[in-house]
């Protein structure tokens, strides 16, 4: 397979980059960007699937009628719930 211009082959970014600390730290392997070699392995995404019930509805009069969007972020000892409201 021919290689496009500029681009490295694999075994180029294994020896021409440093390792990527990760401290011990659980990861989530969607993609090659932490992995340098691999062999007879398999990756497999499971599908997500929709729930019944909405997980986050809007209940105060300033989130409007819909949540747009959420994300949760690591904050000191625990988790936030960041959300994006439409009003």
């Amino acid at each position: 397979m021919a290689q496009r211009p500029g681009r490295l082959s694999r075994d180029d970014r294994v020896y021409r980059h440093r390792p990527i600390p990760v401290d011990g730290a659980s990861q989530l392997f969607v993609d090659d960007h932490l992995i340098a070699f691999s062999q007879s392995v398999h990756r497999r995404l499971n599908p997500p699937r929709k729930q019944s019930t909405p997980f986050l509805t809007a209940t105060h009069p300033w989130e409007g009628n819909s949540i747009l969007y959420s994300g949760v972020l690591p904050h000191e000892d625990g988790y936030r719930l960041y959300y994006k409201a439409k009003n």
